[in-house]
C-alpha cells in the first residue's frame, strides 16, 4: 500500500505542484498583466489627452480655416473690383491717350500757327517800318510844302502889295494921262 499511496500522494502531488506552478505562472501573467494595463491605462489616458488636444487643434483649423475661407472669399471680391477698376483705368487710359493725342494735334497746328503769325508780324513790322519812314518822308514833304506855301504865301502877298501898288500906281498914271489930255 505504500505504494500505492506514495503513488497516490504523488499522483497527487504533482498535480499541486503543477497547479501551484500554474498558479504561480498565473499570478505572475496577472501582475505583468496588470502592470500591462496599467501602461496600457497610462497611454490611453495619453492618448486621451493627445485626442482631445488633436480635437481642439482641429476645431482651431476648422475655425482658421472658415476665417481663410472668408478670407479667400473677400479677396476674390476685392479681386474683382480691381479687375473692373482696371479695366475702367484702362478705359479711362486710352481716352487719356486718345485725348492726350488730340492735344498734340492741337498743339501742332497753334505751332504753325505761331509761326505763320511771326512771319505776319515780321512782315508787318517790315510794313511798318517802311510806314515809318514813309511817314517820316511824307513829314518832310509837308515841312517843305509848308516852307514852299509860305514862301509862296509871301510871293502872293508881296505880288498882293506889288499888284495894289501896281493899281494905284495905274490910277495916278491915269489921272497924270487924262490931265496931260485935259
Amino acid at each position: 500500500m505504500s505504494t500505492k499511496t506514495t503513488r497516490s500522494l504523488s499522483h497527487y502531488v504533482a498535480p499541486k505542484r503543477k497547479l501551484v506552478v500554474k498558479a504561480e505562472k498565473l499570478r505572475l501573467k496577472a501582475k505583468k498583466l496588470a502592470v500591462t494595463a496599467k501602461e496600457k491605462e497610462s497611454t490611453r489616458r495619453k492618448l486621451v489627452v493627445t485626442a482631445e488636444k488633436r480635437r481642439l487643434k482641429a476645431r482651431q483649423l476648422a475655425v482658421t480655416a472658415k476665417e481663410k475661407e472668408s478670407i479667400r472669399r473677400k479677396l476674390v471680391v476685392t479681386a474683382e473690383q480691381l479687375r473692373l477698376k482696371a479695366r475702367q483705368l484702362a478705359v479711362t487710359a486710352k481716352e487719356k491717350e486718345s485725348f492726350r493725342r488730340k492735344l498734340e494735334v492741337t498743339a501742332e497746328k497753334l505751332r504753325l500757327k505761331a509761326k505763320q503769325l511771326a512771319v505776319t508780324a515780321k512782315e508787318k513790322e517790315d510794313t511798318r517800318s517802311k510806314l515809318v519812314v514813309t511817314a517820316k518822308k511824307l513829314r518832310l514833304k509837308a515841312k517843305q510844302l509848308a516852307v514852299t506855301a509860305k514862301e509862296k504865301e509871301d510871293t502872293r502877298s508881296k505880288l498882293v502889295v506889288t499888284a495894289e501898288q501896281l493899281r494905284l500906281k495905274a490910277k495916278q498914271l491915269a489921272v497924270t494921262a487924262k490931265e496931260k489930255e485935259d
